[in-house]
C-alpha cells in the first residue's frame, strides 16, 4: 500500500471533474521542497485529485489555503508546446485536511453562526 503525505499551498481555487462517472476535485498543491545550490526555496508541483461525490468539498479549496493530502502517487509525462518533456505527479488523495484557509474565507465567515454538529461538513 503506497501511503504518501503532503502539506501544501493551493495554487488556483479547485475545478470539479467526473471520471468514469464519480465527481473530484482537482486542485494544484506547491509543496516546499528545500533550498538549491544557491539557496533559493524550490518547490514541488503536485495535481491533487481527491473523490468529491456530491459537490460539497470543491467550493471550500481555493487559492492559498493551506492543506495536508494523503494518497497514492502516480507519475506521467507530456510534450509542452516548446515540444519539451515535461514530468507531471499526481496525487489521488484518499483523506484531506484543511491547516488554513486566505483571509478572504476568514472575513466571509466570521459571522457566520457557530454549529456544535459538524455533521454538515463537507470533509
Amino acid at each position: 500500500m503506497q501511503k504518501n503525505l503532503y502539506s501544501g499551498i493551493i495554487k488556483a481555487d479547485a475545478t470539479k471533474q467526473q471520471i468514469e462517472g464519480n465527481n473530484y476535485a482537482k486542485f494544484t498543491l506547491r509543496v516546499d521542497d528545500g533550498k538549491d545550490k544557491e539557496g533559493k526555496r524550490k518547490s514541488l508541483w503536485l495535481d491533487v485529485i481527491k473523490l468529491d461525490k456530491e459537490g460539497k468539498l470543491t467550493p471550500y479549496l481555493i487559492k492559498d489555503s493551506i492543506v495536508e493530502v494523503d494518497g497514492r502517487m502516480s507519475v506521467g509525462a507530456y510534450i509542452n508546446k516548446e515540444n519539451k518533456a515535461v514530468g507531471t505527479i499526481t496525487l489521488w488523495a484518499n483523506e484531506l485536511g484543511f491547516l488554513s484557509s486566505p483571509k478572504k474565507v476568514q472575513e466571509a465567515t466570521k459571522d457566520a453562526p457557530i454549529y456544535d454538529d459538524d455533521s454538515d461538513l463537507p470533509f
